[in-house]
């Protein structure tokens, strides 16, 4: 530690069985922790061919950093010194830098940013510049901002925050915003357009607004409208509106979707495109019901005469339900579940078949327990036993093809 708050460090290892020039550089470091700076710089140099390796540093101006603590006095305590003043430095705003050099690839990027604090941490406001030091060209302008009353949650309870980015190589124009109340329910806005329609495109890019829930409580619900929009006609090409819900109590759960078409500059329908059903029940200890399905809607071919193809899937739809004395763990389970898709071309089902539900039934014991299964589909039928120490072992397996006895013809 040369001075007060200033720390520097060398480092080298030497392998004996690399010749010299094989060996791994030497690393330098350099910490600075004194208000208004707080610089750390780090460095590798290649000692053999005299040549710098790595450079890289980042640097910011603001009197929210250094030590503030007492020099010693020669008895080991603090002594009453009188303290230094303090550089006179804006509170509110912050200039930081960073940057760096890498043998193999030149200069690395050049970052300069500002940033602006309100009374609370959470108010803050931040503009950044990154330049590309080898082309050379700016690579990014980005601005985040966060504003927010913390004093009272019920007086003061709206939130604002977002990031906008602008990339000038590719004329890409990235960036959110949101507005949350009281910590529950929020009102944002997401967007990747390209200031200039790339070639043979229908758009410039994405654009949605969405209001809902904030994501992680037991109810929650959501509703967003957007798509690709296009710069040049000033609209919505193909437009969507979706919504989902979710809510979870102790042994219930549900989670809904659904995403509907609506008309636009490309898209002259309306019509529900994707829709999503998971759900779980029990009820009590002896029974319980689960499903998850989700249905599509495509298209194929040029409006007015393009073919619409609607898939219906269920994987799986569930039913359990438990035997035994009542107040006492079941001895048996029976289950029967349904894995199945259906498809219709305008209307029409396409290769009709059955419902295909599979029956099962799960003995439990002490010592050993025993499964049957009887997909009604395939017309197959298992049964299978275990014993403590290893899986289930089939005992036949009927099929259409015959019967497999694992016992006799293993």
């Amino acid at each position: 530690m040369p001075v007060r708050d200033v720390t520097f460090g060398v480092s080298y290892s030497r392998d004996l069985f690399l010749k010299a020039e094989q060996q791994p550089p030497a690393s330098f470091t350099l910490n600075v922790n004194r208000s208004p700076l707080s610089l750390n710089a780090s460095s590798t140099v290649d000692l053999y061919a005299r040549e710098l390796k790595t450079f890289s540093y980042s640097a910011t101006l603001s009197n929210t950093t250094g030590n503030s603590s007492l020099p010693l006095s020669p008895t080991g305590t603090a002594g009453r010194v009188k303290a230094a003043p303090r550089p006179q430095w804006p509170s509110t705003l912050a200039l930081s830098a960073q940057g760096g050099y890498d043998q193999t690839t030149g200069p690395r990027p050049f970052t300069v940013s500002a940033t602006v604090n309100g009374d609370v941490r959470t108010n803050n406001f931040t503009v950044s510049v990154t330049h590309n030091v080898s082309t050379p060209v700016i690579n990014e302008a980005r601005v985040n901002y966060s504003l927010s009353r913390t004093s009272d949650t019920v007086l003061n309870p709206l939130t604002f925050s977002g990031t906008e980015r602008l990339l000038p190589p590719s004329g890409q124009i990235i960036g959110d915003a949101s507005l949350t109340w009281r910590g529950r329910y929020r009102l944002s806005t997401a967007h990747s357009l390209y200031l200039t329609r790339p070639a043979g495109a229908t758009s410039n890019g994405t654009l949605s607004i969405s209001a809902g829930t904030v994501q992680g409580s037991a109810t929650n619900w959501n509703v967003t409208y957007g798509g690709p929009y296009d710069l040049v006609r000033g609209g919505f090409t193909q437009p969507t509106l979706s919504g989902s819900l979710g809510a979870t109590r102790p042994g219930q759960s549900l989670a809904l979707g659904a995403t509907l078409n609506t008309p636009g500059l490309d898209q002259p329908r309306t019509e529900l495109s994707r829709a999503s059903l998971d759900a779980s029940w029990q009820f009590g200890s002896r029974a319980a019901l689960s499903g998850r399905g989700t249905y599509a809607r495509t298209r194929s071919g040029t409006f007015p005469d393009d073919r619409a193809t609607d898939t219906l899937t269920l994987d799986p739809l569930r039913l359990s339900v438990g035997l035994g004395r009542s107040g006492q763990p079941p001895g048996a389970y029976l289950s029967g579940s349904l894995r199945q898709t259906f498809t219709w071309v305008d209307g029409v089902r396409q290769n009709p078949a059955p419902l295909s539900p599979v029956l099962g039934l799960t003995i439990d014991r002490c010592c050993w327990a025993l499964q049957a299964e009887a997909d009604l589909g395939l017309r197959r039928y298992r049964v299978a036993v275990g014993l403590p120490g290893q899986s289930f072992y089939p005992l036949f397996d009927l099929t259409g093809d015959g019967l497999n006895v694992p016992l006799i013809n293993p």
